[in-house]
């Protein structure tokens, strides 16, 4: 465990948490989430000491320590240049329920993040259709249950359990760091023989310690670890990531408006001490015209905001093979033929979130990865 440095003018999250073991009002979580978060109660910490620990991690694995410096030893330099980046396109192809998820209850913002990042980057590798160049063998998605799925596919036991106290808060860094060397992904369903049900989402179960979840749990978590993950310390670090299937983690202070304009933009308002997975980005003219570049922000509170969700002509994005599936999945709107964001998500104008901490995961060793095809980097071809 790092150093745990509050943001300036937030408070730490109250140990016992505030919703215990029941939700029985669930419509009135995501309202009381934010409502927390901006009186000043942190989901995050600032470590100052995450950096060099997840370089070092990145070393230990055999990658890079950077995005930056991955892109350019493997060769992917502006692979996201001037591009419309949706990779969170294929987690919807495969789990088309998964966003907006459960809201997260108490502060576990961070834990979240990290799953959303990793369901991003499992859901690209899992469509690229290439054999794991470790193993060798041709990965395809976990299966998951239906309550599991709209749970947001993946529980954040695996991963938030391992942040070595029992406060809530946490960062990126360590986060990243544990999802490569400690934790892993855990399918969100029940496990009635290890006397464990992922699929219920309540203030105990985002609080749970190792010690209660079971050693045959554990291995499962394990097994699907991330093989490396990198600092992203620039807009170019994060678009080319994210354009090679990267899904990102992302820590700051921002706050951001519950109204989305008519292209599915957020203001910034107010402050959150807060963690939010980044899935897509937008560098093409017309985003640079409009006081871009674009990131795609998914939050983790569930339907908490409103608004349009149509990207600016994506139609064109769409190919036709897929078009009455994606319509039926809610990827594509049937009225304007355009590519919809997913719910709980926004677009935020990079300079609005440059300050921001980011950490990108890998799904293989070395980052070596097919780049998605030019379908605009949905992640599905």
């Amino acid at each position: 465990m790092g150093q745990r440095v509050l943001f300036p003018g937030s408070k730490p999250w109250p140990e016992n948490g505030f919703f215990g073991d029941g939700i029985s009002t669930i419509a009135t979580v995501p309202a009381t989430i934010q409502a927390m978060y901006e009186a000043g109660y942190s989901g995050i910490y600032y470590d100052p000491d995450a950096p060099a620990m997840m370089r070092a991690t990145a070393k230990e694995t055999g990658g890079a320590e950077t995005a930056d410096e991955a892109a350019h030893k493997f060769g992917w330099v502006n692979a996201g240049k001037g591009e419309l980046i949706l990779p969170f396109v294929a987690v919807l192809e495969i789990w088309p329920n998964a966003w907006p998820g459960m809201p997260q209850l108490e502060g576990a913002c961070v834990g979240h993040n990290g799953k959303n990042a990793g369901l991003v980057t499992c859901a690209t590798e899992s469509l690229c259709g290439l054999p794991d160049e470790v193993t060798g063998i041709v990965e395809g998605p976990p299966d998951v249950p239906a309550d599991g799925e709209k749970t947001g596919v993946f529980s954040i036991a695996g991963i938030y359990s391992l942040r070595g106290y029992r406060g809530h808060g946490w960062d990126c860094g360590s986060c990243a760091s544990v999802m490569v060397k400690r934790g892993g992904l855990l399918v969100a369903q029940n496990y009635p023989e290890h006397g464990i049900d992922l699929t219920r989402v309540t203030g105990r179960t985002e609080n749970l310690t190792p010690s209660q979840i079971p050693d045959a749990v554990w291995a499962m978590a394990r097994a699907r670890q991330f093989r490396t993950a990198a600092e992203c310390e620039t807009a170019e670090a994060i678009r080319d990531a994210l354009a090679m299937g990267c899904g990102t983690q992302s820590c700051g202070g921002e706050g951001f408006s519950s109204s989305r304009n008519e292209h599915g933009i957020a203001k910034k308002s107010g402050s959150w001490a807060h963690a939010m997975a980044i899935t897509g980005f937008d560098d093409r003219p017309w985003a640079h015209q409009n006081g871009g570049p674009f990131v795609l922000i998914q939050n983790s509170w569930a339907k908490w905001n409103g608004g349009p969700r149509d990207i600016h002509d994506s139609r064109k994005y769409v190919p036709a093979a897929k078009r009455a599936e994606w319509i039926a999945k809610g990827i594509v709107n049937a009225e304007t033929g355009n590519i919809l964001i997913p719910h709980g998500s926004f677009w935020a104008r990079w300079s609005d979130v440059r300050r921001r901490s980011y950490y990108a995961m890998g799904g293989l060793s070395g980052w070596k990865r097919k780049p998605l095809r030019p379908l605009d980097k949905t992640g599905v071809g």
